[in-house]
């Protein structure tokens, strides 16, 4: 730049709560599509364990799926902390 400074318009109070309106809508979307790319990555372990042992018994297949669920626990406090 050239050195000028920029000035800008202070908001008015109603812009002000539209644009916080507006960012806490964007953060609520970021959440739930973080949540579903949580769940979808989870799903995707889920079918690569179902499909590297076939011939597993159904206690072990319900143990492999219960860590991804503990995972994406952990995953989602970290998030909203």
């Amino acid at each position: 730049m050239n050195g000028t400074a920029v000035v800008t318009t202070p908001l008015s109070p109603g812009s002000e709560s539209r644009e916080r309106e507006v960012f806490s809508l964007l953060l609520d979307i970021n959440q739930e599509l973080l949540y579903e790319s949580v769940q979808l990555q989870n799903r995707q372990l889920e079918l690569k364990k179902e499909q590297s042992a076939p011939n597993a018994d159904d206690g072990s297949l319900a143990e492999q799926a219960r860590k991804p669920a503990e995972e994406e626990k952990l995953v989602q406090q970290d998030y909203f902390q």
